[in-house]
C-alpha cells in the first residue's frame, strides 16, 4: 500500500506557489485543484477578495489582494519611487503606498 499525503485547498495552493517560484508550469495542478475544491462564488457582491490584516484586538484592516500582492513584490524603496513616479505622495508603509498605486488610498 503505498502512502499518500491528503492536502487541503491552501496547502495544495503553497505548493502550487512553490512550484511556480521555481519556475514550473502549474497548469495541471490548478486544474486539479478546481476539480477538487471548485471555487466558491462570493455571496455579496463581485469585488475584489479581501484579506483582514489584525494590528491589534481593536483594529482591522482589509486589504485586497492587489495590495497584498504589490506590497509581497515589490520594497518599500521600490514603492517610494512608483509613488513619486506617478506624482503620488511618498509616505506611510508598503500596503499604505500599494493602495495609492492601486488607486484606492
Amino acid at each position: 500500500m503505498s502512502g499518500g499525503v491528503r492536502l487541503n485547498r491552501d496547502e495544495f495552493e503553497i505548493v502550487i506557489r512553490n512550484y511556480e517560484a521555481n519556475g514550473i508550469d502549474t497548469t495541471e495542478l490548478k486544474r486539479i485543484l478546481n476539480e477538487a475544491f471548485p471555487p466558491v462564488q462570493p455571496k455579496h457582491s463581485p469585488k475584489a477578495a479581501t484579506t483582514k490584516i489584525i494590528r491589534d484586538e481593536e483594529e482591522s484592516i482589509e486589504y485586497s489582494q492587489e495590495v497584498i500582492d504589490y506590497d509581497r513584490d515589490h520594497s518599500l524603496k521600490q514603492l517610494r519611487a512608483m509613488a513619486a513616479e506617478v506624482g503620488l505622495s511618498t509616505s506611510g508603509d508598503k500596503k499604505t503606498l500599494a493602495k495609492k498605486l492601486l488607486g484606492g488610498g
